[in-house]
This record gives C-alpha cells, structure tokens and sequence, in this order.
C-alpha cells in the first residue's frame, strides 16, 4: 500500500490537498493524542473528497507494537476497514 508516515500529530495542508478524492486509511496511535489527532484529520480529509476511514489498533498502543506481537491481527484489521477478505489464516 502507498503510505505516508507523519510525524506527530499535525496534517500538513499540501497533505490533506493531495489526498482529496482518494481512499485515506488514517492509522494513528491508540491514545488520546492518536485519537485526537485522527478526529481532526477525518474531518479535513473529508472536506477536500478523500474518502477516509480510521483504523485503530484495539489491543495494542501502536501499530509496530500490534505488528511484532501478532502481523496476522494487522492484516485482519487492515481488511476489516478496507472490506476485504483477510490474507491471514483462519485461527484452528
């Protein structure tokens, strides 16, 4: 997938600008600043036609850490906002 870290909590509008009519899966941290930040992005993404959708790690702080711990539950995660099947296996 095409992606681009920040740095922060701060959209840049050249950002925001270049995101306009496209998916946008905004991933940030599982925290109030992550939440805040991702409340405030939906909402100027959204304003310039990005079709933006927030993703959150339930079970971990961050993405690296839900990464190390257990990549099949990114990718389910990755799937679920994206209404995709999952690559992961099944669980037995």
């Amino acid at each position: 997938f095409p992606a681009i870290a920040t740095v922060g909590c701060h959209l840049a509008d050249w950002l925001a600008r270049a995101c306009a009519h496209r998916l946008v899966i905004v991933a940030t941290d599982n925290d109030e600043a992550g939440s805040a930040a991702a409340a405030a992005w939906l909402t100027a993404l959204r304003s310039r036609g990005a079709d933006a959708k927030r993703m959150r790690p339930h079970s971990a702080k961050d993405w690296n850490e839900l990464l190390q711990r257990d990549p099949e539950q990114l990718d389910q995660a990755l799937a679920a906002v994206l209404n995709r099947p999952s690559k992961a296996r099944p669980s037995p």
